[in-house]
């Protein structure tokens, strides 16, 4: 498994949740790519970052490849409207991660990457906009492992 292969199974997994939870598959924006403002809200930003690479390895045994990282969530939403939308989309992020961790444990074959997700935090409802554009901006994090053998 790559760092590619991981940061597309975050990114999936989070970006899912995220057009389940009704934001357009438009409106969700990955840090690796060009970014632009969304012109529709509610609108997300995915950022993925790795912050560790641990291969394995006994004498002349192949061993498992373990990588970290975090990943980080703003979901932007209309001020009018009060914080409630943009909390229920970012719990809804939390609960697809959380339905990874499950799936994997119910994936006797590893068809599916073995991503854990953990030390989750938020969501932290950040109000914040540019003069003429309020916005809430809603924040949900999470460690996760990804390990391969």
């Amino acid at each position: 498994m790559s760092l590619q292969d991981v940061r597309g199974q975050v990114e999936l997994v989070t970006a899912t949740a995220l057009q389940n939870a009704g934001v357009a598959a438009d409106a969700v924006i990955f840090d690796n790519t060009k970014e632009s403002r969304p012109s529709l809200l509610p609108a997300a930003t995915i950022a993925v970052t790795f912050t560790r690479v641990h291969v394995d390895s006994v004498g002349f045994c192949p061993g498992g490849e373990a990588i970290t990282g975090t990943v980080l969530v703003n979901v932007i939403t209309d001020k009018q409207i009060g914080s409630k939308p943009g909390e229920d989309i970012a719990t809804a992020v939390i609960c697809g991660w959380s339905d990874q961790n499950r799936r994997r444990l119910n994936d006797p074959t590893g068809a599916t990457p073995r991503i854990k997700f953990r030390a989750v935090e938020g969501p932290t409802t950040v109000t914040l906009g540019d003069v003429g554009v309020p916005v809430h901006t809603h924040v949900v994090t999470a460690g996760f492992t990804a390990r391969t053998d």
